[in-house]
């Protein structure tokens, strides 16, 4: 069974300097974690870093992608299931550059991202408060003609777009 998350967007960075030292804290998380099982098994760890890096990433659903010059410019989410992604990325966070994220969605609607400083990974859930952000909302009331798309965003939202409608 399990919970389907989708890959919103990302901006994810990795300098190649650090993947020796990111491949072993991978490869000694996975075998540690036994009860992973949403990992692929590695058997022979590649002995090229770069490829050792993608193998590991790859084992657990996320395929790297590497700029002209070896470093990880990019992520992209491979698999279904959420799994314990905030340990992984909490292992690879010293490694991360600073500002990078993943922004992730789940199958009941929410959104949140994985966010890097640069030491350490923070998950970070959005919050849709209508409040806040009254003027544009307002504003969005206004043309009536895109009110019939934002039905199902949030049921605060649809009560006023009913009303709006009916008038």
């Amino acid at each position: 069974m399990g919970y389907y998350i989708y890959q919103n967007c990302a901006s994810f960075f990795i300098n190649k300097e650090h993947f020796s030292t990111a491949v072993k804290i991978l490869h000694d998380l996975i075998k540690k974690e036994v009860v992973w099982n949403w990992v692929s098994p590695v058997n022979k760890l590649e002995k090229d870093p770069q490829k050792a890096i993608k193998q590991l990433l790859t084992a657990c659903r996320w395929d790297p992608s590497f700029d002209e010059n070896g470093n990880i410019d990019n992520i992209q989410f491979i698999g279904k299931n959420l799994g314990q992604e905030e340990q992984l990325f909490q292992a690879l966070a010293p490694y991360v550059k600073k500002d990078s994220y993943i922004e992730l969605s789940g199958e009941e609607g929410e959104i949140w991202r994985y966010e890097f400083d640069g030491n350490k990974m923070e998950e970070n859930f959005a919050e849709l408060d209508f409040d806040c952000n009254k003027e544009i909302v307002e504003k969005i009331l206004k043309q009536k003609k895109l009110l019939p798309t934002l039905m199902g965003l949030h049921p605060k939202l649809d009560d006023r777009i009913s009303k709006v409608l009916m008038n």
